[in-house]
């Protein structure tokens, strides 16, 4: 049961590796601080572009290392370390992708030394497909908003809703179950003996995201691409069916069984911390309320002495006001929605209104 436990940890490592550096390459300008689109750190001085990219590159050659020498607890802290300090040099990084692949990571660094020291390794496959679960749970809970059928679920079906249109109305009633499916198949995710089906009903919803939002259909952000491909896979390989039919490590064990409770307490912490107003905002009430998606900075006219043809494009007249949508801007530019907390939209009217006066 070991070794072939230990193969299928390889196989999810080489996904979260490649999955993590393919959004990274179609989002390299700003992991490597080349874009004009203003970075939300609150330091009082620009970073330096070779620091961005001396982090970005040291970066680029962990992960995909990682996965050769995935015992290696060192590899694994220095990721961490370093996804830290970039976090920090831009908030605009703390995607959802990249707050994931942070905690598959920091999960795996705890228990990187028993890869080869049990015997049989289903307990730390196990922690993985709790936190695959976490991931469905937590983003069907907060698709239970006022906002979500009414402004996110209409932007992500248009292209269905644009085709059939005479059933418009009733394609959105019929998609508006779709947190307590989420939540469902989560759920199910944690019990062995109907996690084998319910898999397939989670890749059938990445599909159809897929369709609805990649290059086939709204081809808003490219980024969204490997991300779904990515869970698609990693569902396939952390649930596969024959492994599934044997006596695997039960979830409910974890929860009394050291060192992995230590793992799954934490692990919990920080899914819960990206769902506050003080963790990660991307995968919190803004993302699906659609809300992040229509934010612009206004500014009186009189006082804009400049205004960049760069901008100009992402900037719309209203009486006396000019209103800049940094989100269409960011995600044109860098393939990333920007930072949607308080303290981004404050940073970002400081560094935009020093662009234009």
């Amino acid at each position: 049961m070991g070794t072939e436990v230990r193969e299928l940890l390889k196989k999810v490592f080489f996904v979260l590796g490649f999955g993590f550096l393919t959004c990274l390459t179609i989002s390299y300008k700003a992991w490597f601080a080349l874009s004009i689109f203003p970075k939300a750190n609150v330091f009082p001085y620009e970073i330096p572009y070779y620091v961005f990219q001396s982090f970005s590159v040291l970066l680029i050659f962990l992960v995909f290392v990682q996965p050769f020498w995935f015992a290696n607890r060192l590899i694994y802290r220095l990721i961490l370390l370093t996804l830290v300090i970039l976090f920090l040099f831009d908030f605009g990084l703390i995607q959802p992708w990249a707050w994931m692949y942070f905690i598959f990571i920091w999960a795996s660094s705890l228990f990187a030394k028993y890869y080869f020291k049990y015997k049989d390794l289903s307990p730390i496959l196990a922690v993985l497909k709790v936190l695959m679960a976490f991931i469905y749970i937590f983003s069907g809970i907060f698709k239970f908003n006022p906002n979500f059928e009414e402004i996110a679920l209409p932007y992500i079906l248009m292209p269905a809703t644009n085709y059939l249109w005479q059933y418009k109305d009733w394609i959105i009633s019929a998609f508006s179950i779709a947190p307590f499916v989420e939540i469902a198949l989560g759920v199910s995710l944690l019990f062995n003996s109907i996690s084998m089906y319910s898999k397939f009903g989670l890749i059938a919803m990445h599909l159809f995201v897929l369709l609805m939002i990649g290059p086939l259909g709204l081809n808003h952000n490219m980024v969204v691409w490997p991300w779904n491909l990515q869970m698609i896979f990693l569902l396939w390989f952390l649930f596969p069916m024959k492994l599934e039919k044997a006596s695997l490590f039960p979830f409910w064990n974890l929860l009394f069984k050291r060192p992995f409770k230590y793992i799954v307490y934490v692990s919990i912490a920080l899914f819960g911390l990206g769902f506050t107003p003080y963790g990660n905002p991307y995968m919190a009430f803004d993302l699906y309320s659609g809300g992040i998606l229509y934010k612009s900075i206004a500014f009186n006219k009189a006082d804009v002495k400049l205004m960049p043809s760069y901008i100009d494009i992402y900037t719309e007249a209203y009486g006396d006001s000019i209103y800049v949508n940094y989100y269409n801007w960011s995600a044109k530019e860098t393939q990333l929605p920007p930072c949607p907390m308080a303290i981004c939209d404050t940073l970002y009217k400081r560094k935009i209104k020093e662009i234009i006066q």
